[in-house]
């Protein structure tokens, strides 16, 4: 019976160490939910705290390794969000309100920090959404504060 030479399982456990590197990353990126797709508000089911809610709202969320893009009409209002997933911040122009923008995952649900400018006032607001384990309705829960003072809203999106 011929004998293995070290050298020759050089290659093979260069191979097993790539694919187990490979399947970390894999499971790393299961954690967190793939939340690419059309989502409308469920405006009957969401409060807005003291604020009036829009009359509708649709985001268009494409999500890549390093980036969510967010097309969302609201209320006929469109306006696209740039969310960086590797820790960088991005700065986006909401509806004239110039905020910096920066998030990062908490297990299964995305924390998206805004800081910045509201009608030339500090305002700032954090975002967790959470989808829903059937993979059909996101809850977005928002802290607010800003020159109005401070408030929650939780939003329910449905996955179309």
């Amino acid at each position: 019976m011929p004998r293995l030479q070290i050298d020759n399982l050089k290659p093979l456990g260069l191979i097993f160490l790539v694919l187990a590197a490979l399947s970390c990353d894999t499971i790393r990126a299961a954690d967190h939910p793939d939340l690419t797709g059309t989502w409308k508000l469920d405006a009957a089911k969401s409060d807005f705290g003291p604020f009036p809610g829009p009359g509708s709202m649709t985001d268009r969320i494409e999500q890549q390794a390093a980036e969510i893009v967010v097309n969302r009409d609201r209320a006929g209002e469109p306006v696209v969000i740039h969310i960086p997933l590797d820790g960088s911040e991005r700065t986006n122009d909401l509806r004239g309100n110039i905020m910096k923008t920066i998030a990062h995952w908490d297990g299964g649900t995305l924390v998206i920090d805004y800081n910045g400018q509201q009608r030339g006032r500090p305002a700032k607001s954090e975002e967790r959404w959470t989808v829903a384990p059937d993979g059909k309705s996101m809850k977005v829960v928002r802290q607010l504060s800003g020159s109005q003072g401070a408030t929650e809203q939780t939003l329910w999106m449905v996955k179309q």
